[in-house]
């Protein structure tokens, strides 16, 4: 009938199932309750229709004995009075003893009537038979007192009197006290008989209800017991060991738990929010792939611009040692062009002298000749100053065309690193774009683990339930084990009062006997209940404790899941202010190009003028040649002064017309000079503002690579942290 029953469930259809555990545990509890509450009223209704009987029974067998010991008592009663009378002698006290024997007679004779009454009702011919004997002897005891020994006493025939007394007399009193005993003996069998018909019954009662009892109580736990396996334990036990593989990273498969109940939801959402747990890591997975990759381009950007910056550091360095030698030869040069000017200014003065002389010529030759020696050694002075400035400024030049192929080369290398900042500020922008879409993912699977641990929280929240539902059939066991000791001890007190009946009430305490036995028995099966719902309680526990190390799991992966993305927060900060480097390392990059652009231009200006400057020398130079001509013919010509005095003349205005030439020329000279000067410390000052730049630049490349070191850690972390899930 059980396994039909059971089959009968397996066939029903899943819309005509059950689905809630709640409910399906109710309704079991409540069928519980009313097999319980029924078997409980069943016997407790029999138990009390069984002690109103046996109460009955005991009333009238105790009436009857106690009637027939009456019975005997009044007869002996009248045996005494009639010895009393006998020894009486006065008339009074005769009278009064007649009287009193007439009063008992009269109630032995209604002690009759009612035996011979509750004999027809009993039907039972042996006492009534003995009912008869004792009434005839009676009869026969009360004649001959009447008729004989009355009357011999008060006729004062005491012997005769005595003789009949103590003869025949007592031998009735002896049959009668014979029949009265042989009564109570039979209501005494009869009690007995009925009793132990009555206790044959009530156990075959109490066994039945305890049977039917423990096995509505069995079918109870056994279909208790198959639908908690099916629809609890099994599922739980399946889920319980998914959790833990989920704990260790293996969410390469679902959990395959069929049920329609709770746990079967609570399954589907887990076995979706493993999907989405999936889809999320492999997301991740692909995006520390692109963020490995971006880190590596970064790097090598980083790399490149440090190896520029190192380059353009060593670059400015020439540059400088060349720029400060460029202005100390300018600052050589200005003091050659003041110097020069000064003897420009002493031949001037010397050739007015001599244009002013020319007409005392021919007084004063000695002197001329001297002047001439003079002018002759003044212009070889002034021919080699001219030739170390036209050496210096063609040093110049030559340093001029280098500082500017150097700083070409500069102009050409900060163009390139201001390419690979604005690609690393591109890189920097699309890497933190992924890292946005990464820490977007991980919230989601934060969120999915946040609505699994309030799955398993609803579980729990059930199985708690459960639990407390276990207790209560404890409480209603309690109950049936108190019946039991209530049993006991009213069987207890059916014992104590047969004891007090004394020896009419030994049958009664025969009956109490069992009925202690059998609520003892009855205790006794309570308890192994109790031990088989303790049992079921255990089994709730260890579920609430699977229960509970499944919310600990979830919440281990809820940390795991927070953990990344404090993780993916770090590298969006690192990401942050690797933007705002790579941004002030492209401004710095364009600040240095257009330093760079204005050195350039700069240099280009120099070269200009250095070049305007070593023409102006050459003519310079060609000046002082002439010069030097000039006075080595007038040194020929001086011996024909006298005779070429119109030619000296003439000569002079040739010389002083030179001389006019080389003042403007050194004058010119003088002017590009200190052009040259301030333009060389306009260099110098712009070859530091560009050298400070690029250490700048240095600083930042440096702090770029310090990012994508502490960017490369976090990337590895995140791809630790991934590695742990098992996805196939």
């Amino acid at each position: 009938m059980q396994l039909h029953f059971l089959a009968r469930i397996g066939r029903l259809k899943p819309s005509m199932m059950i689905h809630h555990l709640k409910t399906k545990f109710y309704i079991s509890f409540l069928a519980l309750i009313v097999i319980v509450s029924a078997g409980t009223y069943v016997g407790y209704s029999n138990l009390k229709e069984m002690n109103t009987f046996l109460r009955e029974m005991y009333e009238e067998h105790y009436t009857a004995s106690m009637l027939a010991a009456n019975l005997k008592a009044r007869m002996g009663n009248v045996r005494a009075q009639l010895l009393a009378m006998m020894s009486e002698t006065e008339q009074d006290k005769v009278d009064k003893h007649h009287t009193k024997i007439k009063d008992l007679s009269r109630e032995v004779d209604n002690a009759f009537v009612k035996w011979f009454e509750r004999g027809l009702k009993v039907k039972d011919e042996r006492m009534n038979r003995a009912l008869r004997d004792l009434r005839n002897v009676w009869d026969e005891f009360k004649t001959t007192r009447d008729a004989q020994l009355i009357p011999f006493i008060y006729e004062g025939k005491m012997q005769e009197a005595k003789a009949l007394a103590f003869g025949i007399q007592a031998e009735r009193y002896e049959k009668m006290s014979n029949l009265s005993n042989e009564l109570i003996g039979m209501e005494e069998d009869e009690a007995k008989e009925l009793i132990n018909v009555a206790t044959e019954r009530f156990r075959k009662l109490i066994f039945i209800t305890i049977g039917m009892s423990l096995l509505l109580i069995i079918l109870y736990l056994i279909v208790s017991y198959y639908i908690m396996r099916k629809d609890f334990t099994i599922p739980l036990q399946k889920l319980t060991a998914h959790a833990q593989h989920m704990a260790v990273g293996d969410i390469s498969h679902d959990a395959k738990v069929l049920s329609q109940s709770e746990i079967g939801d609570l399954t589907v959402a887990v076995n979706q929010a493993v999907d989405g747990m999936r889809s999320i890591i492999l997301q991740t997975k692909e995006l520390s792939t692109n963020v490995t990759h971006a880190v590596d381009m970064i790097d090598e950007c980083a790399d490149s611009i440090n190896t520029g910056s190192n380059q353009q550091a060593h670059n400015m360095k020439d540059i400088t040692l060349s720029a400060e030698g460029l202005h100390a030869t300018a600052k050589n040069i200005v003091g050659g062009m003041e110097q020069l000017s000064g003897l420009s200014e002493g031949i001037s003065s010397s050739t007015l002298e001599m244009a002013a002389s020319i007409e005392g010529v021919d007084e004063n030759v000695a002197d001329l000749s001297v002047a001439v020696g003079n002018v002759s050694a003044s212009i070889e002075e002034i021919a080699g100053s001219l030739k170390e400035v036209a050496g210096g400024i063609n040093r110049i030049s030559t340093s001029s065309d280098e500082t500017a192929s150097s700083l070409s080369e500069i102009d050409a290398s900060a163009t390139e690193i201001e390419r690979h900042a604005g690609e690393a500020a591109a890189l920097s922008n699309e890497v933190a774009k992924e890292g946005e879409k990464g820490l977007r993912a991980v919230q989601l699977s934060h969120s999915g683990m946040e609505k699994i641990k309030e799955s398993v929280n609803i579980l729990a929240t059930i199985v708690d339930e459960l639990g407390q539902r276990s207790k209560e059939i404890g409480k209603i066991l309690r109950v049936i084990d108190d019946v039991a000791t209530e049993t006991n001890l009213l069987a207890l007190n059916a014992t104590i009062i047969a004891a007090q009946a004394g020896e009419h009430g030994k049958g009664f305490s025969v009956v109490a006997e069992e009925i202690r036995e059998l609520s003892e028995r009855t205790a006794a099966s309570t308890k192994e209940i109790a031990e088989i719902i303790s049992g079921i309680q255990e089994q709730i526990g260890k579920a609430i404790n699977s229960v509970e190390e499944g919310i600990a799991k979830v919440t281990e992966g809820g940390k795991l899941s927070v953990e990344t993305i404090v993780v993916l927060e770090g590298i969006m900060d690192r990401f942050k202010l690797f933007q705002e480097m790579s941004l002030k390392i492209a401004r710095a990059t364009k600040e240095q190009t257009a330093g760079s652009k204005r050195v350039t231009e700069s240099l280009e200006a120099i070269t200009k003028n250095i070049h305007q400057i070593a023409r102006a020398t050459q003519e310079q130079s060609q000046g002082s040649s002439q010069i030097v001509t000039t006075i080595e013919r007038m040194k020929e010509f001086i011996s024909q002064i006298k005779k070429a005095t119109a030619e000296q003349a003439s000569g002079s205005k040739v010389i002083a017309s030179n001389i006019e030439n080389m003042m403007r020329s050194i004058q010119s000279i003088n002017i590009a000079s200190s052009d040259q000067e301030k333009e060389t410390k306009k260099i110098t000052d712009a070859i530091m503002e560009t050298k400070s730049i690029a250490d700048t630049g240095g600083e930042q490349a440096r702090r770029l690579g310090q990012v994508v070191d502490m960017l490369k850690k976090e990337v590895d972390t995140l791809r630790n942290g991934i590695e742990r899930f098992k996805l196939s």
